[in-house]
């Protein structure tokens, strides 16, 4: 497992995890060395070996770590690419916290300048990561359960559906893979017996499911996604992130993830369900939500 990502993205917290995870980890490592090192652990009794690699070693062609780890695949390594993302201003106020110095901020680069550049040096490896995730509303504890669960099930060599809800005034998730846009619903918000239940209550998934728009678009979602999971499996992708989003993360977005993960656990697929926006608490719905 190569795991690469932006410095403050969480990278160390997610080789400590996959060394509670039983991987055998080795931290910026010069790319130069990698086939090498793969290739000698492979010669001993260890069973997974995970390498971070980062601009901690300079501006390294990316591109050529690709290939290499393409390179391995051919050979018959069971190989992924992991890579950690946050927003630029999860990360200045990561560094903000920690004061500590950004890996090219020696070159005479103000830190946002740093952030910028370092995106742009690790743009190829993260457009060729097999597992990218999104670390920006993640905290220390999140980040080892939702990496200890998607490397768990992508242990099984399936590919792993990960559904995720989200409000759209907070924003579009950036790991996300297809993004489903259900703001057209019928919304449980303004009906106030339903205002403060969320969509992982029965109340609100019978109201959704009465509607005919709703089972159009439950059944327009799967359609549209079946046909095309053979194709990745085929082209030995590990994970599948699917977005659903709705005005508030509260109601609609919630209960049609509930819905499709339902769906594909009954088709014996493996499913990671998060709901990114989801407060449960009635009392802090101040705005209109659904």
């Amino acid at each position: 497992m190569l795991l690469s990502g932006l410095s403050g993205a969480g990278k160390s917290i997610a080789l400590h995890t996959l060394e509670d995870l039983g991987f055998y980890c080795v931290d910026n490592l010069p790319a130069d060395l990698l086939e090498e090192v793969v290739r000698r652990r492979g010669e001993r009794p260890v069973r997974r070996l995970a390498v971070g690699i980062d601009v901690r070693g300079g501006e390294t062609d990316f591109e050529r770590i690709v290939a290499s780890v393409r390179g391995l695949a051919r050979e018959g390594w069971r190989t992924t690419i992991v890579f950690l993302d946050a927003s630029d201003e999860t990360l200045l106020r990561r560094y903000g916290e920690t004061r500590r110095r950004h890996p090219l901020g020696g070159v005479g680069l103000g830190l946002m300048e740093a952030i910028r550049r370092e995106r742009a040096i690790l743009g190829q490896i993260a457009d060729a990561a097999d597992l990218r995730l999104d670390t920006t509303r993640l905290n220390v504890h999140e980040l080892h359960e939702e990496i200890r669960r998607r490397i768990d099930l992508t242990g099984q060599h399936r590919l792993v559906l990960s559904w995720q809800s989200f409000a759209y005034r907070s924003g579009t998730p950036a790991d996300a893979d297809f993004v489903f846009d259900v703001r057209c619903l019928p919304n449980p918000y303004w009906d106030p017996a339903l205002r403060g239940l969320s969509g992982l209550d029965a109340e609100i998934q019978a109201y959704l499911e009465r509607h005919e728009t709703t089972r159009r678009m439950l059944e327009g979602i799967t359609s549209f996604l079946d046909p095309w999971l053979p194709v990745f499996e085929h082209n030995d992708r590990i994970s599948l992130v699917c977005a659903v989003g709705c005005t508030g993360g509260r109601h609609r977005s919630v209960a049609v993830v509930e819905h499709m993960a339902a769906y594909y656990r009954a088709l014996g697929r493996p499913v990671l369900v998060r709901h990114r926006d989801l407060i449960l608490s009635s009392t802090s719905v101040t705005a209109p939500g659904g």
